[in-house]
């Protein structure tokens, strides 16, 4: 009798355990698949500049996009990326029409880190390049949201 009690009692225990630690957020499989929050960026991409000269008939520019999750000991992990492939500086539309990217990654990664955002602005007139690297902190305060001028 004393051995059921006992078996029951332990089988009690390691249900509750299991349990709570199954509940936790971000601690179970079925977060990462369907995730209790979410963290939203908004990129907004246009043109800020009249490139209808002449001059920029053949000039291009490509951005690369990266966003970084930065843990508590500085380690810097790619979470998303993405390229808006070559193309011509006049094709880039005004604030107005601007090009409007919106990424959704788990609340999970910016919980215990920062995001960053890092975008390298690539532009190439006749075969001469120029790469202009930029980074924007993710937080609160800039609201998530990062326009890129081109």
């Amino acid at each position: 009798m004393k051995k059921k009690i006992i078996a029951i009692t332990a089988a009690l225990v390691l249900a509750i355990g299991i349990y709570l630690m199954g509940n936790t957020p971000g601690n179970n499989a079925c977060d990462v698949l369907n995730p209790v929050g979410t963290t939203d960026i908004s990129l907004i991409v246009y043109r800020s500049y009249d490139y209808t000269q002449s001059l920029y008939n053949t000039s291009v520019a490509a951005i690369n996009l990266t966003v970084s999750r930065i843990n508590s000991t500085g380690t810097s992990t790619p979470v998303w990326s993405t390229k808006i492939n070559s193309q011509s500086l006049k094709q880039y539309p005004d604030l107005a029409d601007a090009i409007r990217k919106n990424v959704t990654l788990p609340a999970s990664l910016s919980k215990d880190g920062t995001l960053l955002l890092q975008y390298d602005v690539i532009y190439d007139s006749n075969g001469h390049q120029l790469e202009i690297p930029k980074t924007v902190l993710l937080d609160k305060k800039s609201g998530n949201t990062v326009s890129i001028r081109i």
